[in-house]
């Protein structure tokens, strides 16, 4: 007799990213948007889109999936870019 399906925490994660629903991080605000709802750009800090509402700068990771498309993970601050040169 087979267990209960338990699916990968891999799996989990890359279809939530499928979801592309993100949350504005300014506190006051907190609106959640749709990933056709902004614009995702690079202002020089990391990839990131501004909340539609506030203007709040929201962070985001790019992964290529596995069939080919373009998928973004919501960071829960700003990227980390390394140690700051001296």
């Amino acid at each position: 007799m087979a267990g209960p399906l338990v699916r990968p925490v891999q799996y989990i994660i890359e279809s939530s990213w499928r979801i592309n629903v993100f949350t504005c991080r300014n506190q006051s605000c907190e609106a959640q948007w749709e990933q056709s709802d902004v614009v995702i750009k690079n202002e020089g800090q990391g990839l990131l889109f501004r909340c539609p509402m506030c203007g709040a700068r929201n962070y985001v990771e790019r992964f290529d999936g596995e069939d080919g498309s373009v998928l973004y993970e919501q960071l829960e601050g700003r990227p980390d870019h390394g140690p700051m040169a001296e």
